[in-house]
Protein backbone atom coordinates (compact mmCIF):
# COMPACT_ATOMS: atom_id res chain seq x y z
CA UNK A 1 0.00 0.00 0.00
CA UNK A 2 1.41 3.35 -1.21
CA UNK A 3 2.05 5.86 1.87
CA UNK A 4 -0.87 8.51 0.75
CA UNK A 5 -0.83 10.45 3.59
CA UNK A 6 2.13 10.87 6.52
CA UNK A 7 -0.07 9.37 9.46
CA UNK A 8 1.99 10.39 12.63
CA UNK A 9 1.61 9.32 16.42
CA UNK A 10 -0.98 10.60 18.69
CA UNK A 11 -4.89 11.43 19.09
CA UNK A 12 -4.48 13.45 15.96
CA UNK A 13 -1.89 12.04 13.42
CA UNK A 14 -2.76 14.01 10.62
CA UNK A 15 -1.12 17.30 9.13
CA UNK A 16 -4.52 19.43 7.58
CA UNK A 17 -1.72 20.88 5.98
CA UNK A 18 -0.05 18.09 4.10
CA UNK A 19 -4.11 16.44 3.86
CA UNK A 20 -4.52 19.84 1.93
CA UNK A 21 -1.96 19.16 -0.34
CA UNK A 22 -2.20 15.80 -1.09
CA UNK A 23 -6.40 16.06 -1.94
CA UNK A 24 -5.34 18.75 -4.61
CA UNK A 25 -7.83 21.51 -3.07
CA UNK A 26 -7.72 24.73 -5.49
CA UNK A 27 -8.21 26.61 -2.52
CA UNK A 28 -6.48 28.74 0.05
CA UNK A 29 -5.19 26.32 2.59
CA UNK A 30 -6.43 28.49 6.00
CA UNK A 31 -9.93 29.31 3.74
CA UNK A 32 -10.05 25.52 3.31
CA UNK A 33 -9.64 24.08 6.68
CA UNK A 34 -11.49 26.46 8.68
CA UNK A 35 -14.81 26.25 6.44
CA UNK A 36 -14.23 22.29 6.61
CA UNK A 37 -14.02 21.87 10.18
CA UNK A 38 -17.17 24.60 10.79
CA UNK A 39 -19.64 22.87 8.30
CA UNK A 40 -18.62 19.54 9.75
CA UNK A 41 -18.90 20.48 13.00
CA UNK A 42 -16.18 19.45 14.23
CA UNK A 43 -14.75 19.89 17.71
CA UNK A 44 -11.47 21.07 18.74
CA UNK A 45 -9.79 18.57 21.18
CA UNK A 46 -12.34 15.49 19.60
CA UNK A 47 -11.53 16.20 15.69
CA UNK A 48 -8.45 18.18 15.68
CA UNK A 49 -6.23 20.27 17.55
CA UNK A 50 -4.21 23.43 16.58
CA UNK A 51 -1.23 24.70 17.47
CA UNK A 52 0.75 27.97 16.44
CA UNK A 53 3.14 28.18 13.51
CA UNK A 54 6.41 29.73 12.66
CA UNK A 55 5.74 33.33 11.46
CA UNK A 56 6.89 34.38 8.32
CA UNK A 57 7.27 38.52 8.99
CA UNK A 58 3.27 38.49 9.90
CA UNK A 59 0.95 36.84 11.89
CA UNK A 60 1.29 33.45 12.98
CA UNK A 61 0.64 30.38 10.93
CA UNK A 62 -2.04 28.03 12.76
CA UNK A 63 -1.14 24.43 12.17
CA UNK A 64 -3.95 21.87 12.27
CA UNK A 65 -3.92 17.78 13.22
CA UNK A 66 -6.86 16.12 12.24
CA UNK A 67 -7.96 12.51 14.04
CA UNK A 68 -8.30 9.90 11.34
CA UNK A 69 -12.26 10.14 11.36
CA UNK A 70 -11.76 14.02 10.73
CA UNK A 71 -8.79 13.51 7.82
CA UNK A 72 -10.94 10.71 5.69
CA UNK A 73 -14.24 12.67 6.33
CA UNK A 74 -12.68 15.86 4.94
CA UNK A 75 -10.97 13.95 1.97
CA UNK A 76 -14.18 12.04 1.17
CA UNK A 77 -16.31 15.54 1.31
CA UNK A 78 -13.52 17.10 -1.50
CA UNK A 79 -15.07 15.13 -3.79
CA UNK A 80 -11.99 14.62 -5.72
CA UNK A 81 -10.06 11.53 -7.19
CA UNK A 82 -7.42 12.05 -4.82
CA UNK A 83 -9.56 12.71 -1.97
CA UNK A 84 -11.53 9.55 -2.44
CA UNK A 85 -7.95 7.70 -2.76
CA UNK A 86 -6.79 8.94 0.26
CA UNK A 87 -10.16 8.46 1.90
CA UNK A 88 -9.77 4.66 1.11
CA UNK A 89 -6.23 4.29 2.12
CA UNK A 90 -7.43 5.64 5.59
CA UNK A 91 -10.20 3.10 5.81
CA UNK A 92 -7.16 0.80 4.82
CA UNK A 93 -4.91 1.68 7.97
CA UNK A 94 -7.88 1.69 9.94
CA UNK A 95 -8.64 -1.84 9.14
CA UNK A 96 -4.89 -2.74 9.63
CA UNK A 97 -5.10 -1.26 12.89
CA UNK A 98 -8.15 -2.90 13.97
CA UNK A 99 -6.61 -6.58 12.79
CA UNK A 100 -3.71 -5.84 15.09
CA UNK A 101 -5.72 -4.89 17.79
CA UNK A 102 -7.58 -8.29 17.46
CA UNK A 103 -4.37 -10.30 17.42
CA UNK A 104 -3.07 -8.44 20.02
CA UNK A 105 -6.31 -9.50 22.01
CA UNK A 106 -5.78 -12.99 21.18
CA UNK A 107 -1.88 -13.63 22.07
CA UNK A 108 -2.41 -11.08 25.24
CA UNK A 109 -3.82 -13.04 28.19
CA UNK A 110 -2.47 -12.13 31.41
CA UNK A 111 0.07 -14.18 33.33
CA UNK A 112 -1.89 -14.43 35.97
CA UNK A 113 -4.37 -16.65 33.91
CA UNK A 114 -0.83 -19.62 32.67
CA UNK A 115 0.66 -21.41 35.25
CA UNK A 116 3.58 -24.41 34.36
CA UNK A 117 2.10 -27.83 36.11
CA UNK A 118 4.15 -27.87 39.14
CA UNK A 119 2.91 -24.00 39.83
CA UNK A 120 -0.78 -25.32 39.72
CA UNK A 121 -0.22 -28.19 41.24
CA UNK A 122 1.24 -26.62 44.45
CA UNK A 123 -1.84 -23.97 44.19
CA UNK A 124 -3.73 -26.91 44.47
CA UNK A 125 -1.58 -28.00 47.36
CA UNK A 126 -0.78 -31.56 45.36
CA UNK A 127 2.05 -33.43 45.48
CA UNK A 128 3.20 -34.04 41.59
CA UNK A 129 6.27 -36.11 40.39
CA UNK A 130 8.45 -35.15 37.52
CA UNK A 131 6.83 -38.55 35.71
CA UNK A 132 3.05 -37.20 36.46
CA UNK A 133 3.93 -33.69 35.52
CA UNK A 134 5.30 -35.25 32.31
CA UNK A 135 2.40 -37.00 31.87
CA UNK A 136 0.09 -34.22 32.97
CA UNK A 137 1.72 -31.99 30.75
CA UNK A 138 1.04 -33.70 27.64
CA UNK A 139 -2.61 -34.10 28.92
CA UNK A 140 -2.83 -30.06 29.17
CA UNK A 141 -1.40 -29.69 25.27
CA UNK A 142 -3.55 -32.09 24.22
CA UNK A 143 -6.20 -29.92 25.68
CA UNK A 144 -4.94 -26.26 24.57
CA UNK A 145 -4.67 -27.79 20.72
CA UNK A 146 -8.50 -29.25 21.07
CA UNK A 147 -9.43 -25.53 22.39
CA UNK A 148 -7.15 -23.73 20.31
CA UNK A 149 -5.71 -22.30 23.38
CA UNK A 150 -1.88 -21.10 22.95
CA UNK A 151 0.35 -22.92 25.23
CA UNK A 152 2.82 -20.45 26.85
CA UNK A 153 6.76 -20.61 27.80
CA UNK A 154 8.60 -19.87 30.85
CA UNK A 155 12.24 -20.55 31.91
CA UNK A 156 12.93 -22.65 34.46
CA UNK A 157 16.37 -22.75 36.39
CA UNK A 158 16.13 -26.49 37.30
CA UNK A 159 14.63 -27.38 33.51
CA UNK A 160 15.18 -25.29 31.22
CA UNK A 161 11.91 -24.06 29.28
CA UNK A 162 8.49 -25.81 30.19
CA UNK A 163 5.58 -24.75 29.28
CA UNK A 164 2.68 -23.11 30.51
CA UNK A 165 -1.01 -23.45 30.50
CA UNK A 166 -3.85 -21.37 30.64
CA UNK A 167 -5.98 -21.64 34.09
CA UNK A 168 -9.44 -23.53 32.41
CA UNK A 169 -6.77 -26.13 30.80
CA UNK A 170 -5.34 -26.84 33.80
CA UNK A 171 -8.90 -27.45 36.16
CA UNK A 172 -9.72 -29.78 32.98
CA UNK A 173 -6.36 -31.45 32.90
CA UNK A 174 -6.46 -32.19 37.12
CA UNK A 175 -10.15 -32.89 36.83
CA UNK A 176 -9.55 -35.50 34.62
CA UNK A 177 -6.40 -37.02 36.44
CA UNK A 178 -8.50 -36.82 39.64
CA UNK A 179 -10.35 -39.54 38.60
CA UNK A 180 -7.25 -41.61 38.04
CA UNK A 181 -5.43 -41.32 41.12
CA UNK A 182 -4.19 -38.02 41.36
CA UNK A 183 -5.69 -37.43 44.40
CA UNK A 184 -3.67 -40.42 46.08
CA UNK A 185 -0.40 -37.96 46.07
CA UNK A 186 -0.53 -36.15 49.99
CA UNK A 187 -1.22 -32.60 49.81
CA UNK A 188 1.53 -30.70 50.14
CA UNK A 189 2.38 -28.81 53.97
CA UNK A 190 4.39 -25.52 54.52
CA UNK A 191 7.71 -25.50 56.97
CA UNK A 192 5.71 -25.19 60.05
CA UNK A 193 3.83 -28.55 58.57
CA UNK A 194 0.59 -26.97 58.30
CA UNK A 195 -1.52 -28.46 55.36
CA UNK A 196 -1.42 -26.18 52.36
CA UNK A 197 -5.35 -26.54 50.93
Amino acid sequence: MNKLVTIHEGKFPIDGRELHEKIKSKRDYSTWIKDKLEKCRFVEGRDFSTNLGKSTGGRPTIDYFLSIYAAKHLAMLENTDAGFAIRDYFIQIEEQANTLKQLAAKIETSPVEYYTIAGYASLRGIKVDIGKANLLGRKATKISAEYGVSVGRVRDPRFGQVNTYHLDILKETFAEYDSVGLSQYEPMSDRRGTLIS
